[in-house]
């Protein structure tokens, strides 16, 4: 038993001035359960591509609306009950659909014709070359163009993103365009 008194007095020694003293205990850094609160990062990701003819841009440019065909699958009533390859037929739909231009949206126009007049008047052949120094956006193909240049009429493909942000659903996430290709130009009038 008194080795057990022995210990327990050395103890007290050690500990003794530390209790009975009137500092403050220095504040040990604790461990924080949560992160602290930073503003979410904003993730582009791809959501397909969508081919129509533009129908109107908005007066901003900040919307665009496009009519869109597609094919659906309906039943036919002239139907030979003896063939069931005709109780089905394809019919082309149409509905006009509005995107929102992401605010760093990227024009992209057709290059311009490779056959050319000279001087002279005669045709020449020149191929277009674009120049990745000018456009950094070249690998898009065509030309840098602009939201204004687009118009009622044209043949485009849209190329949409989804901004993501981590922490909300995705199919809550708004999608936006991103590219704009002009496939080809409205026809003449």
């Amino acid at each position: 038993m008194s080795w057990r008194r022995c210990v327990l007095a050395v103890m007290l020694l050690a500990l003794g001035p530390r209790v009975w003293s009137q500092e403050e205990p220095v504040p040990r850094k604790r461990f924080q359960t949560k992160p602290e609160e930073k503003p979410a990062e904003v993730k582009l990701v791809p959501a397909g591509q969508v081919t129509g003819r533009i129908s109107k841009i908005s007066e901003d440019g900040r919307l665009l609306s496009l009519l869109v065909t597609f094919r659906v699958l309906e039943p036919n009533p002239n139907a030979d009950p003896r063939n069931p390859r005709t109780y089905y037929h394809y019919v082309d739909r149409q509905q006009e659909m509005e995107y929102e231009l992401a605010e760093d949206v990227k024009v992209r126009l057709p290059p311009p014709s490779p056959y050319q007049v000279d001087e002279k008047g005669k045709p020449v052949f020149k191929p277009f070359k674009p120049d990745p120094k000018a456009d950094p956006d070249f690998r898009l193909g065509g030309v840098k163009g602009e939201v204004k240049d687009l118009t009622s009429g044209m043949m485009v493909t849209l190329e949409l993103k989804r901004a993501v942000v981590p922490g909300k659903p995705i199919n809550q996430a708004p999608v936006r365009v991103a590219v704009v290709k002009v496939v080809a130009n409205p026809p003449m009038q």
